[in-house]
């Protein structure tokens, strides 16, 4: 280790009174490269300090022998305060002596660990509070949100480094009116957040699993979601959620506003765009769900083949159409049934194949039309995209 400038640390030996360890203070520029450094009477010259040493004349030399510093040794000589920057960490000395714990330094304060190290950019357990020391190891307790840009540390006790979190953008972390970190829930602004029991961060644009195995989701503000919200997957589809006002995901039926809605009970996500077989009250039955995830009833006209073009834009294949009938709880109708003062038969695929005239079936006309992209999932249903739950 080197410590250049006024101070030298060093593990002396061989003085008259017995081996000594301490710290020697002197004018001029030096450094000692190698320890320990012998300590020998010598004439008076100019004034040192070791704390503990007996007093007297003395000289260092290092293990060439060459002689590094001579004076007198005495107890009133100024000793050294002020910071010392060795092995990249900072350090402070008050009358000679390595500084310790918390220290307030020019009206700041500062926290050093057992090695006399002061801690910096980054967050620190002490006395089972959380703090946050800035990028000079300034402790900062200003109340309120805290913008943490790039990477910083989480110092697991006041003696070691846990975690080095790598750049992310930045973390959000928030101090209450005494300084200290939040951490658990915390309702802040109008709005619920969740702080990381360890770090202290805020969870932003991630899912919590709280107690009673409840899911929660915070949003880019680091809000706790309600409603409506679309998330994007690990697969980076975006997949659309409901959260009840305290918070928590909900799954299977919904109804909301007069509407039904399907949430997949594997994973939460609103059925939308799509047809789905799904329990009913009498077994499992084929469903329709909109582009916003409504659960439609009545007739629907739904596209069963897409149109298609060749590499001009010219149409080779018109769009084909299907009439369905969806009863008032949903699911979809198959064979003979009777709906609004008229019979309709409906094939095993839920498909309107006749209309009985009062004398004859005959094809079916005259249906409003209303057309329904076919979304995502297997070929097994009604029409290519319905999905089985």
């Amino acid at each position: 280790m080197k410590l250049k400038k006024t101070l030298v640390m060093l593990l002396a030996a061989c003085m008259t009174a017995g081996t000594i360890a301490g710290t020697a203070f002197a004018d001029g520029d030096f450094t000692i490269e190698e320890t320990p450094a012998v300590v020998s009477p010598v004439l008076p010259a100019d004034e040192a300090y070791i704390p503990g040493a007996a007093l007297g004349a003395i000289t260092i030399v290092d293990a060439t022998g060459k002689t590094m510093y001579s004076g007198i040794l005495k107890e009133l000589a100024t000793p050294y305060t002020g910071w010392d920057y060795v092995d990249d960490n900072w350090a402070y000395y008050r009358n000679g002596k390595l500084q310790y714990h918390w220290q307030q330094i020019d009206g700041k304060w500062y926290y050093f660990n057992e090695y006399g190290i002061m801690l910096q950019r980054g967050v620190a357990w002490i006395e089972n509070r959380l703090f946050y020391f800035d990028e000079n190891g300034v402790c900062d307790t200003t109340p309120g949100w805290k913008l943490v840009p790039d990477f910083y540390y989480v110092y697991e006790t006041d003696t070691s480094i846990k975690t080095v979190y790598p750049a992310a953008g930045f973390s959000w972390f928030y101090l209450n009116q005494n300084g200290y970190i939040q951490t658990g829930w915390n309702y802040i602004d109008g709005t619920w957040h969740m702080c990381d029991k360890y770090t202290g961060r805020m969870l932003c644009n991630e899912w919590y699993k709280g107690e009673g195995g409840y899911w929660y989701y915070f949003d880019e503000f680091t809000d706790m979601a309600t409603g409506w919200m679309t998330v994007k997957d690990p697969y980076k589809t975006n997949r659309t959620y409901y959260f009840n006002n305290s918070g928590v995901l909900q799954w299977g039926w919904l109804n909301l506003g007069g509407n039904w809605y399907y949430l997949n009970p594997k994973n939460a996500a609103r059925v939308e765009n799509s047809w789905a077989m799904i329990d009913g009250p009498e077994g499992k039955y084929w469903y329709l769900f909109d582009e916003e995830g409504v659960m439609q009833t009545g007739w629907q006209a739904v596209c069963v083949q897409e149109e298609k073009k060749d590499d001009k834009g010219k149409v080779t294949q018109p769009a084909v159409y299907e009439w369905f009938y969806l009863n008032s709880w949903g699911a979809m109708e198959t064979g003979q049934r009777y709906v609004s003062g008229n019979w309709y038969d409906f094939g095993d695929d839920g498909t309107l194949d006749l209309v009985w005239n009062g004398y004859f079936w005959e094809a079916p006309s005259n249906l409003s039309t209303w057309e329904l992209t076919p979304g995502e999932g297997t070929t097994e249903g009604p029409v290519p995209g319905a999905v089985i739950y």
